[in-house]
């Protein structure tokens, strides 16, 4: 699984970017049904992954992680990962972190 990339990045949202896996030594040799794309929240006590979205199918995916009403905090480290799922269930193997 290639790491996300980042598009826009500004103080109350970040835009993840990321291609549809097409590799059949990578994907079990079955086309890719959903994504994953989870954010490290460091806003919590312990600090987790945490799901933000699950994506259909497509070619290349796009999703714009927004604060609403606040920012991320000033300095800090925003991290991002991805995990395929084709018919037989989930990966085993997540992308490499993505920080922006």
């Amino acid at each position: 699984m290639n790491t996300p990339t980042h598009g826009a990045v500004n103080p109350s949202s970040i835009v993840i970017n990321w291609a549809n896996l097409t590799d059949a030594s990578l994907n079990g040799r079955t086309a890719i049904n959903y994504y994953k794309l989870e954010w490290y929240n460091t806003e919590i006590s312990p600090a987790t992954w945490q799901e933000i979205t699950a994506e259909a199918n497509g070619l290349l995916y796009t999703y714009t992680h927004t604060r609403t009403g606040s920012i991320f905090p000033s300095g800090s480290t925003q991290s991002y990962r991805i995990l395929p799922k084709n018919i037989y269930g989930w990966g085993s193997t997540y992308s490499s972190t993505l920080n922006v």
